[in-house]
């Protein structure tokens, strides 16, 4: 899977404007568009910083008014794209939070994560799920600010050295300690199937 490379919108709502054809997302729902181009937007316009609201699909639109945290992530987001080398990066960090997020991997994320979704739930009371889970309707907004820590993690991350003896350098340590640090977590140990073992072991000379 590989993310087609779009350039930086505008900042602020009318880069949100443009990106989805020029009505707020909340608008669009209410006049019962459902158009695809909602549904498949670019992650980084999905959140209009200005109302405070997340794109979730062509059916609903998400308040994020309780969540700072996403308009801080959609900063840095805008500021990493300014990087030329951003879009793999985004490819492996959305596969792995994703991941992270369905499997219940790591326990402060995950409480994190759920106490996002309750705080969505409660902002939005009206909104029913076409799919009949909050869980999934809500993956992508409450992972955003880990997904954007992590993307830019892997982007500025230098290629590590070959293994010695079978073992991994010392610099992926130095990075999953740093990653860690970055994303509020005591530790981060991934076991070999972690889709991030996957990342530094392709991400070597």
């Amino acid at each position: 899977m590989r993310l087609r490379r779009t350039p930086p919108p505008r900042r602020g709502h009318r880069a949100h404007r443009a990106a989805t054809g020029g009505l707020h997302p909340a608008l669009r729902c209410a006049h019962g568009t459902t158009s695809r181009a909602l549904a498949y937007l670019p992650d980084h316009t999905r959140l209009c910083p200005h109302h405070h609201h997340w794109a979730a699909g062509p059916h609903h639109s998400l308040s994020t008014a309780t969540l700072p945290e996403l308009t801080r992530a959609h900063t840095s987001h805008q500021r990493l794209l300014r990087r030329a080398d951003t879009a793999d990066a985004w490819t492996w960090a959305t596969a792995i939070t994703t991941r992270w997020h369905d499997h219940s991997t790591h326990a402060t994320l995950t409480a994190r994560w759920q106490h996002r979704r309750h705080l969505l739930q409660a902002t939005n009371p009206d909104v029913r799920p076409v799919t009949g889970s909050w869980t999934l309707l809500a993956r992508d907004a409450v992972t955003y600010p880990e997904t954007v820590t992590l993307a830019r993690a892997l982007a500025t991350t230098a290629l590590f050295p070959a293994p010695r003896h079978g073992h991994p350098h010392p610099a992926v340590r130095a990075f999953l300690n740093t990653t860690a640090t970055a994303l509020g977590l005591p530790h981060l140990t991934p076991p070999p199937r972690d889709l991030l073992t996957t990342w530094t072991r392709h991400h070597t000379h």
